[in-house]
């Protein structure tokens, strides 16, 4: 069990509420003893949002549940655990003051939203996982769904489900208790690849098929309804199940199909307002992208005392040539004379350092080690320099 959240949409995220409630035992032949506990665990936390949501806020208390099977079915052993949850689950809702309660409730999926709704929790179904059953024969367009929902706690909620009570039919294609394959629902094959058991294996038993979904689905589909100012609105998205499965179209033992949930919250401006704000906009992004094409070209061409023009406008040669005497640069002219008197000074050109780097015999080395002392050695005769450093040497002099 883990709780978590997308950097780029919350900036902290921490605990606040663990319990691994015991449920009581039960047999399995596969543990050391003959018996195993039946554990439930909750996982609450806070997340805390870099933007505030309408009507959540910018800090979210959220509530993770795995209901254990053996309670959740009410199996033999286990019916006073399923009446204790209940009571137990308000309480630490109310105590953590949770907004989203997600989860997986196994056969008791159904039985969240009447039980609580029941004991005084203003709770809301906003995400579930319906399918249909591919197997061949009697079970073919069985209908199916998974064992874990997203529900809205403590207000009012206009969701928008993929599958509402008007979906809650046998009449054609598009009712999920239509006993066929349909594009409508995503199709696979029952007790292998798909998440969750068939509807007939949830509580209440004694129920129609449709009378065990209604009673959570009503609340969602009244606040669909009822798109009234003031109300928190989401929006379902299904996943794909094709992208789920993988490439095997195999499903690994115990996963669940993931749900996803969006707020739809409608703009509190009305259409003129909402034009205005976006004329206001573009005109502030129009006058920031002035300033800085200013400033770029301010830094770029400075005001001088030569060029007596704006700094937007550009230089004249002479302008420039009177700046950069400013500057003490030197003319073409000044630089020759300057390479002149590099040559006599004992600084080589290139083609005397060409000549210098052809050498190769270890007498030759030894003249360069020469050389770096400085090229205008009185006291070395030229025929002792090779050839091409002894005519340069000849030039200097």
């Amino acid at each position: 069990m883990a709780i978590a959240a997308r950097a780029s949409v919350a900036e902290e995220l921490r605990v606040t509420y663990w319990k691994l409630r015991d449920e009581g035992s039960y047999k399995d032949k596969k543990a050391p003893d003959g018996k195993r506990r039946a554990l439930t665990r909750v996982l609450g936390a806070e997340v805390v949002l870099r933007q505030p949501v309408a009507f959540l806020g910018d800090r979210v208390k959220v509530l993770c549940v795995h209901f254990h099977r053996m309670p959740a079915k009410k199996e033999k052993g286990f019916t006073d655990a399923y009446k204790k949850f209940w009571p137990y689950l308000k309480e630490v809702l109310t105590q953590e003051k949770t907004q989203v309660l997600f989860g997986d409730f196994n056969m008791s999926l159904w039985r969240v939203v009447p039980e609580l709704r029941l004991l005084g929790v203003k709770v809301t179904l906003v995400a579930w996982f319906p399918w249909k059953s591919s197997l061949q024969g009697a079970g073919q367009g069985k209908p199916m769904c998974d064992s874990c929902g997203i529900f809205v706690v403590g207000q009012e909620v206009a969701a928008r489900l993929q599958t509402a009570v008007a979906d809650l039919h046998d009449d054609d294609e598009r009712g999920w208790l239509w006993r066929g394959v349909s594009q409508s629902y995503a199709a696979v094959e029952a007790f292998q690849d798909g998440p969750g058991q068939a509807l007939e294996c949830y509580l209440h038993k004694s129920d129609a098929l449709r009378e065990r979904v209604r009673p959570s689905l009503a609340y969602s589909e009244g606040g669909a309804k009822a798109a009234v100012a003031g109300v928190l609105r989401l929006r379902e998205k299904r996943l794909d199940m094709d992208v789920w499965l993988g490439q095997n179209k195999i499903r690994m033992k115990g996963a669940h199909f993931p749900l996803c949930v969006f707020t739809h919250n409608g703009r509190r401006r009305s259409e003129e307002a909402q034009e205005r704000r976006q004329l206001k906009r573009g005109q502030k992004s129009k006058q920031k992208s002035q300033r800085g094409v200013e400033e770029h070209r301010s830094r770029r061409s400075p005001q001088t005392a030569w060029s007596g023009q704006s700094a937007l406008t550009a230089w004249s040669a002479d302008e420039w040539n009177e700046w950069r005497r400013a500057q003490d640069w030197w003319s073409f002219a000044e630089w020759q004379r300057a390479q002149e008197w590099a040559r006599w000074a004992g600084f080589w050109s290139a083609q005397d350092w060409q000549g210098w780097t052809k050498w190769q015999s270890p007498q030759e080395e030894a003249d360069r080690d020469h050389v770096m002392v400085g090229a205008a050695d009185e006291n070395r005769p030229l025929s002792k320099w090779h050839p091409a450093v002894a005519d340069a040497l000849k030039d200097t002099n």
